[in-house]
C-alpha cells in the first residue's frame, strides 16, 4: 500500500516538472492553462491507459472497459491537467 502511493506521488512530481520545464521554453503553455491543461491532462490519460495494453500481452490479462477508460481521461484532464498548467502559471513568473 505505501509503495503504491509513494509511487504515485513521485509520478504525480515527475509530470508537475516534465510541464513546468517544457513551459520554459513553450511560452503559450502559461499563457493557455486552461486549453494546455487539458491537452496535459488527456496526453496523461493515455500514458495511464497504455500500461492496459502491455497488461493485454502477459498471462493473466485485465479486462479493458471503455467506461472506465473514458472516466480515466476525464479525471486525467481535471484532476491533474488543470491543477498542473494552472499551478505553473501562477509559480512561473
Amino acid at each position: 500500500m505505501f509503495s503504491a502511493s509513494l509511487l504515485h506521488f513521485f509520478i504525480a512530481n515527475f509530470v508537475a516538472a516534465i510541464y513546468y520545464g517544457a513551459s520554459r521554453k513553450l511560452r503559450f503553455l502559461i499563457e493557455h492553462p486552461l486549453v494546455c491543461g487539458l491537452f496535459y491532462g488527456n496526453g496523461r490519460g493515455v500514458g495511464n491507459e497504455s500500461h492496459r495494453f502491455a497488461a493485454l500481452r502477459s498471462p493473466r490479462p485485465r479486462p479493458v472497459h471503455s467506461q472506465g477508460s473514458a472516466s480515466s481521461y476525464i479525471v486525467h484532464m481535471i484532476v491533474i491537467g488543470l491543477p498542473v498548467a494552472f499551478s505553473v502559471r501562477r509559480f512561473a513568473k
